[in-house]
Formats: structure tokens, C-alpha cells, sequence
């Protein structure tokens, strides 16, 4: 009594308050923690309002965080009944659909939510990338280009349109893309010729791309010496067997670097890289070893962040024992799900 006498009674109020803010985050400390468990709050939600559209969608999102694709399409539907506008509902019945590879109710699907949600960029966008996976390149062009309209600033979107142009036969409007995005009036001869099998190669159509690349190293020679280097790159990584053919492709990786000796210029780091991959396909990887740390020093001069990358990673391979091979086309940068 005679120590509480002596505290005066403001600073006796701030320890009250003090002790009551420390007893109730140890009591909502726990709460918080099981909030964090969206299967826990979104069953808590709908309990109270089970017909709640937004809810209902957020119990889709999280069911498809977690792998669960078919309640989750449930929910998502229910939930456009619901409320028919909910765009975030339609997007996550859209990503199930693609999630279980059904294709073709997922392109319906995306076409009449481009028309439904003509502002939306991320469903043509998603359905641009879907099309052009299902190489259906005409009409995935034609939603690019919608897209690169509505995002004109984006690079991105705008090279998209130019490759999946040609990819779809309209060769000469794609490469007026590309020739404005380097600042020049017109690309020809090989320097066009080039981003056309280059453009094929990215889409995973590598019969054709090598094809392209073989006809340029043939008429040009080693003026070709990218095509060279491409072509080596297929023959030593693809991931299709029929075109891997390692030996093959380590004759013309040597040849090309070669002929960077009786120049000036100083071996590029892509030179290097196709010979290790196409030794460590032969299962040579000491010189696997040898040539990728050549490619990392070469990539660093050159400021090639992307490729001392790539090339960092491929080392990690052959330090292993294991060779480089690519991946066929996937279907990369769908939104996993969608919430309001």
C-alpha cells in the first residue's frame, strides 16, 4: 500500500494499460496464427454467409493454392452464379481449366471473358499464352495484338506479337516489329533470316528452326556463325532425341570457335557454352568443365547477365556429371488463382 501510495496515478494508468495491451497479444497471438490458415477462415466465413460470392471465390483460390482443382472449379462457378460479373471467379474457372488440361473449354471460356472483360489484361493475356502453347499461332496473334494495344508501352507484349506473327506466316509484319524495336527502317538478308529461325527455336518447333539454321550456314558461311552455333546447340541439348546428336554437334561448336581465331574478335561467350554442352553430351566433362568456365569469364565481359546465368547453372551440371538438355514448351506465367 505504501509503494502504490508513492506512484503517482498517471504513471500507474500507462502500467494498466501496458499490462492489459501485453495480455491481450498473448491471446491474439494465437488467433492470428490460425487466421493465417485461409481453410480455416474461409470456413469460417461461409458459415455465416455461405452464399457469399467473395467468399466462395476465396475458398477456390485457396482450394486451388493447394492443389485441390475440382472443388475448387465448384466453388468458382457457384460463385459466378452468384454474382455473374465477379471477374476474379471467372479467372480461377479459367486456370482450373487449363490446370486439367482441358484446353478447348478453357479457350471458349477465355474468349468470352476477353469479350465479357474487355479492360481485363490478365485474361488475354492468359489466353494468349495459352493459344499460342496449343500452337495455335493465327488466332493467339490476334490476341496479342489486342493486348500489345492495350498495354503499348510493354516490350514484352509488343515481341510477343511480332514472333507469334511469325510464327503464323505474316513474316514481313513481324520483322517491321522487330526492326523498330532495334531502331532500324528494315531488317533483311541474314540478319531477318536469323530472327525467323530464332523465332521458331523459342516456340519449340525445332525441326524447322534447324532446318532455317542449316539453309544460313549453308548460303552464308561463316558469316552464319550464329546459325552455326544454334544449330550445334539442338543437335547437343534437344529435348528431342530424334534431333540430338551430340558428336555432330561438337564438330560444329569446335569449327565455329575456330574460326574466331583468325579474327580479331574475342571468342562470345554462346561460342564456349555450345561446345561444353555438346562435350558434356558426349560425356567428356572435364572439357565440359574446361570450355563452361571459359563461357562464364566470356559472358561476364561481356555484361550478359542472362547467359552467366544460364551458364553458372550448366557448370553446376557438369561439376555433377550431368549434361544440359532443354525442356519442351511449357505453358509459364499463368496466375496460380485469383482473389478479390
Amino acid at each position: 500500500a505504501l509503494l502504490m501510495s508513492r506512484v503517482r496515478p498517471k504513471y500507474l494508468g500507462l502500467g494498466i494499460a501496458g499490462l492489459l495491451a501485453v495480455l491481450l497479444t498473448i491471446k491474439a497471438v494465437p488467433q492470428l496464427g490460425y487466421w493465417r490458415d485461409m481453410e480455416a477462415l474461409t470456413a469460417h466465413q461461409l458459415k455465416f454467409q455461405p452464399t457469399s460470392p467473395i467468399f466462395l471465390n476465396n475458398r477456390a483460390a485457396d482450394r486451388m493454392r493447394r492443389g485441390v482443382v475440382d472443388p475448387a472449379l465448384a466453388d468458382a462457378r457457384r460463385s459466378i452464379e452468384l454474382q455473374p460479373d465477379n471477374h476474379a471467379a471467372w479467372m480461377n474457372i479459367l486456370i482450373c481449366l487449363i490446370r486439367i488440361e482441358r484446353f478447348d473449354d478453357a479457350a471458349e471460356l477465355g474468349k468470352q471473358m476477353v469479350e465479357k472483360f474487355p479492360d481485363s489484361d490478365n485474361s488475354l493475356e492468359t489466353l494468349t499464352k495459352m493459344l499460342q502453347y496449343r500452337r495455335q499461332f493465327s488466332e493467339a496473334a490476334n490476341y496479342a495484338k489486342r493486348l500489345h494495344e492495350m498495354r503499348p508501352s510493354s516490350r514484352d507484349d509488343k515481341l510477343r506479337y511480332a514472333r507469334l506473327l511469325i510464327l503464323s506466316g505474316k513474316t514481313a509484319e513481324g520483322l517491321a516489329i522487330f526492326a523498330a524495336d532495334q531502331g532500324k527502317e528494315k531488317l533483311t538478308g541474314l540478319a531477318a533470316e536469323e530472327i525467323e529461325a530464332q523465332v521458331f527455336e523459342q516456340a519449340g518447333e525445332l525441326k524447322e528452326a534447324l532446318e532455317r539454321y542449316r539453309v544460313l550456314a549453308n548460303r552464308h558461311g561463316q558469316r552464319a556463325k550464329l546459325s552455326q552455333s544454334r544449330m550445334a546447340w539442338i543437335q547437343a541439348t534437344s529435348f528431342d532425341e530424334t534431333l540430338r546428336q551430340p558428336a555432330r554437334a561438337f564438330e560444329l561448336a569446335r569449327r565455329t570457335l575456330d574460326s574466331f581465331a583468325s579474327t580479331s574478335v574475342a571468342v562470345p561467350a554462346y561460342a564456349y557454352d555450345v561446345l561444353a554442352a555438346a562435350e558434356a553430351n558426349m560425356g567428356d566433362f572435364e572439357q565440359a568443365r574446361k570450355h563452361i568456365a571459359d563461357a562464364i569469364i566470356a559472358a561476364k565481359r561481356e555484361s550478359n547477365g542472362k547467359l552467366l546465368a544460364e551458364t553458372i547453372n550448366r557448370k553446376k551440371l557438369y561439376d555433377e556429371g550431368k549434361p544440359f538438355r532443354t525442356s519442351p514448351p511449357a505453358l509459364t506465367g499463368v496466375p496460380t488463382y485469383a482473389v478479390r
